[in-house]
């Protein structure tokens, strides 16, 4: 794959991970305070900043070694999807109890 289109395809998948981020922050600010988890809403957005500029950089500046650079954001990408599916886990499961409770 080139790395234009590795770029375009991490773009577009960044892009949907951002909207998942987005909805467990949302969700959260809905949670007690006691029950938030800020550091790890940190941390995703830390991992959104580098992965978007390796993507810049991988398209602006394509070095020789590129899959060496495509090994590393697809990690980043990785750990970004652990903590999301972690996240969604454990405040889906608190709101859905939490809404039994008004039921």
């Amino acid at each position: 794959m080139d790395m234009i289109r590795y770029c375009d395809r991490v773009s577009e998948e960044l892009t949907i991970l951002k909207a998942a981020v987005y909805d467990l922050m949302r969700t959260e600010t809905r949670m007690p305070e006691s029950e938030r988890s800020p550091s790890s809403l940190q941390q995703m957005h830390l991992l959104i900043d580098e992965i978007g500029r390796g993507i810049a950089e991988l398209r602006d500046d394509p070095p020789r070694e590129g899959a060496r650079y495509q090994e590393a954001i697809d990690a980043k990408l990785g750990r970004l999807k652990n903590m999301i599916d972690e996240n969604s886990k454990r405040v889906s499961k608190k709101t859905f109890c939490d809404r039994l409770a008004w039921g």
